[in-house]
């Protein structure tokens, strides 16, 4: 596909607030929160942990950067972008019809991605998980309920707008990966003090 024809796709969305709800904006500023909470870790990263301390601050450091931008995200609701651009693309190619198998395999490799992911970040930080598991866990999650969203699969339209107590499960499975993250970030931030009397001395 060039640039022409790219530029000519019959393409809906353009920059608006996405969820403008109070529910919305509480997870704009869940987001900002665990962001910030992240990059007050990373510049104190040498209070907080005694060994892996580079990788630990790498770790917390993108974790800031991802956070942020999906406090963005939350509101540009760039995933519906991602959306009519594919669906564009397959209205111009000609493979429109076939578009739920591809959905399916979409929404397989993502979760078959996020497990390998996972395993990779456990592997990856395995002398330190006490630090940061937990966080795995949720950015995990929401990353891969994010991912998902944006395919606009039915199946997953039907699951996300599902109301458990009057609250959208997709509201409930993003503000769960964000409070696990938060969790994560408290119980390190909670070692400043210990760790400024326990660091060893050489």
């Amino acid at each position: 596909m060039n640039w022409d024809t790219f530029t000519n796709l019959n393409i809906h969305w353009h920059p608006t607030i996405g969820d403008p709800t109070p529910a919305g904006w509480l997870t704009v500023g869940l987001y900002l929160f665990s962001a910030l909470l992240a990059l007050v870790i990373t510049l104190n990263s040498q209070k907080v942990f005694f060994d892996e301390q580079n990788r630990q601050k790498a770790f917390w450091f993108i974790a800031s950067l991802v956070l942020l931008f999906l406090s963005v995200n939350k509101q540009l609701d760039l995933q519906t972008l991602f959306t009519e651009l594919a669906r564009a693309i397959a209205i111009e190619q000609g493979w429109y019809k076939e578009r739920k198998i591809i959905q399916k395999l979409f929404i397989l490799g993502i979760f078959v991605l996020s497990i390998i992911l996972s395993i990779y970040l456990i592997y990856f930080f395995r002398k330190s998980l006490k630090y940061n598991l937990v966080a795995i866990l949720g950015i995990s999650l929401v990353l891969t309920f994010v991912i998902i969203r944006a395919t606009s699969f039915h199946a997953s339209d039907v699951l996300i707008n599902y109301r458990l107590f009057n609250l959208k499960m997709n509201w409930i499975l993003e503000c769960s990966g964000i409070a696990l993250i938060i969790i994560n970030e408290i119980s390190l931030l909670s070692r400043f003090k210990t760790n400024t009397t326990e660091i060893p001395t050489s």
